[in-house]
């Protein structure tokens, strides 16, 4: 089975964004101009927030999992799953408005109160500060 340098890989996809978007169907890295680190516009798409959360979390050591689409999926996993030693992180995505269906609720109640020291959140673009300093803490 052929392995592949995530560091690499991650470096082609920065240097290629037109290849990032088609390969995850994810927004292409911010442009030099966009800050990593700005509040989100409250009206920002879901969508833009993921390609935020994800290049942070990968820029700051995280493998990242987040499925692209969820039909045929069991309802209600969360949008994030993502780990670096010594933590594990599942967050759910939501815009300003967006609202946690019954079966996300169930996913994060069994999450906080069935596997100690798992970190659990629910993410919206206003958060912003606070997702950044959840994922750049060690």
């Amino acid at each position: 089975m052929p392995t592949f340098d995530n560091d690499w890989l991650m470096q082609y996809l920065r240097t290629h964004p037109l290849e990032a978007r088609r390969m995850t169907g994810l927004p292409g890295p911010p442009e030099p101009s966009e800050p990593l680190g700005a509040a989100g516009d409250p009206d920002e798409p879901e969508g833009v927030l993921l390609g935020k959360v994800r290049r942070l979390a990968l820029d700051t050591g995280w493998l990242f999992h987040h499925v692209l689409d969820s039909r045929g999926c069991d309802p209600g996993f969360l949008d994030v799953c993502a780990v670096k030693p010594g933590r594990l992180l599942f967050a759910e995505l939501k815009t300003l408005l967006g609202k946690l269906t019954r079966e996300q609720h169930l996913w994060l109640d069994m999450l906080r109160h069935s596997v100690p020291g798992v970190e659990v959140e629910v993410w919206r673009p206003s958060d912003w500060p606070h997702i950044e300093a959840t994922l750049r803490r060690p």
